[in-house]
């Protein structure tokens, strides 16, 4: 298929109507950023190996292997490659400064395995974040750091802590890693003295029960007594 048919091109687009159409391409068809389309990642590396063709000045067809293992492309087109981590789809520096304008990431460049995966916990997508931890090194802080935030956000508050307080002690200079701890250990008391407070009320439950029973017998018992006192000053 022609390069521009893939990209919706005529064959006299500018250089700059090229980019800017990738652009746009990359936002609607990027695997990072529709995780759940299950088609998002063939589109992209059609993209991918039309935008090169097009750049490089190049008019033949575009060609992409189709043959998949594992959900992951075997024999990756142009655009793509792929490692021991699974298969990468942003080639091109420009799908990085891309995800880093849409996401509000700083810096520049290729993006880090560790900014993916904080990218994936800022939108929520922790499953996907824990995948791709599962195949990085344990020996960087920034591993424990993301892995707390994933345990925090997915409700295991002990081992949150217990991670966020490993990076501190890897890295006790670094202020984020202390405080996002401190934060874990101030929200867990936090919650240790709204437990005792709802425990309270609840012990004291039966004895306001009685109390309150008490008083409507009482009440109820008073009831001729009053009406008696009543009836004698009216009368």
């Amino acid at each position: 298929m022609n390069p521009y048919d893939v990209m919706g091109l005529p064959r006299n687009a500018s250089e700059e109507d090229v980019k800017k159409r990738y652009r746009a391409l990359v936002k609607q068809f990027h695997p990072d950023l529709h995780p759940d389309d299950p088609n998002a990642a063939r589109h992209m590396s059609e993209i991918n190996s039309a935008y090169e063709a097009i750049r490089s000045g190049g008019g033949g067809e575009v060609r992409v292997e189709s043959h998949y293992r594992d959900g992951s492309f075997s024999g990756a087109p142009s655009g793509t490659w792929t490692d021991e981590k699974g298969t990468h789809y942003y080639a091109y520096e420009d799908i990085s400064d891309i995800i880093r304008e849409m996401f509000g990431m700083e810096g520049s460049g290729s993006i880090s395995d560790y900014e993916f995966v904080e990218m994936y916990i800022s939108q929520g997508m922790y499953q996907r974040a824990a995948r791709m931890l599962d195949n990085m090194p344990k020996t960087d802080p920034r591993w424990y750091y993301n892995a707390a935030q994933i345990y925090e956000h997915t409700g295991d508050d002990q081992k949150a802590e217990q991670y966020a307080r490993a990076a501190m002690h890897m890295c006790p200079g670094e202020p984020r890693y202390t405080a996002y701890w401190q934060s874990l250990v101030m929200a867990d008391e936090e919650r240790g003295l709204a437990r005792e407070k709802e425990s309270v009320i609840l012990k004291n439950i039966p004895r306001i029960i009685a109390v309150l029973t008490a008083a409507a017998l009482a009440a109820l018992a008073l009831r001729p007594v009053i009406a008696g006192i009543m009836g004698h000053f009216v009368g």
